[in-house]
């Protein structure tokens, strides 16, 4: 028995195997990873990825784009939280270094920021964390599924298609922009409508979690012969 993640994930792996072997299609297993509820803080973390970085396509830069968006977070009263998913310090490109690019750049602007100490904390403390942010804006994926899992709305600035199918599990589509398609008005004005809403979001996200909780569940079932 396979699993595939994704939609296309799954037509890509068949394609290589033939129909010899079913191939299921559950939610990432990380959706089921625990956390106790936690306080909300009147803060919005962005997750920043230097791999986004290397995949963006667009006329305006990811920093800029990031650093407007930034200014209307903070003229909302906000807090800004940087949120680095992959820190190698034995390599220049890794998210730690962006989101300190970022700071700075806002630092210039007036505008306060603080960095997560992801490298000293566990994954479930990251995942606190994450689930205490009124909102995500994510270029990170299982920042996304840490968020949405929690029932944090998320606001995603993607360049693969399994962003697209992860918001579809918990019907956020509408919250996603393309790194080959994103400018800071685009983003600012997307973020505004995404803010408004972001009540219901949480609702219909946390209307979502059970079901996609039990997909994950049932495939581990025919994976691993018993019940989880």
């Amino acid at each position: 028995v396979l699993c595939a993640r994704e939609v296309q994930s799954k037509i890509a792996l068949t394609h290589a195997i033939g129909s010899r072997k079913p191939v299921l299609l559950p939610p990432d297993t990380a959706n089921l990873m625990p956390y106790p509820p936690q306080p909300r803080n009147f803060r919005v973390g962005i997750s920043a990825s230097h791999q986004i970085v290397k995949q963006w396509a667009s006329p305006e830069g990811y920093i800029e784009c990031i650093t407007a968006l930034a200014r209307q977070i903070h003229s909302l009263g906000a807090d800004i939280l940087f949120l680095p998913n992959e820190y190698d310090p034995s390599k220049a490109d890794n998210d730690v270094a962006v989101c300190r690019e970022l700071q700075s750049a806002l630092a210039a602007q007036n505008i306060p920021s603080t960095i997560l100490d992801a490298e000293h904390i566990t994954s479930t403390q990251l995942k606190n964390e994450i689930a205490a942010c009124e909102v995500i804006v994510a270029s990170r994926y299982h920042t996304c599924v840490a968020a949405l899992s929690s029932g944090t709305p998320v606001l995603v600035l993607g360049w693969h298609y399994k962003y697209q199918e992860l918001l579809s599990l918990y019907s956020q589509t509408s919250w996603l922009i393309r790194q080959d398609a994103c400018d800071s008005e685009k983003l600012v004005s997307l973020f505004q409508r995404f803010w408004q809403l972001r009540e219901e979001n949480r609702a219909s996200i946390e209307a979502q979690i059970p079901l996609v909780r039990q997909k994950v569940i049932a495939a581990g079932q025919v994976l691993y012969g018993e019940v989880l």
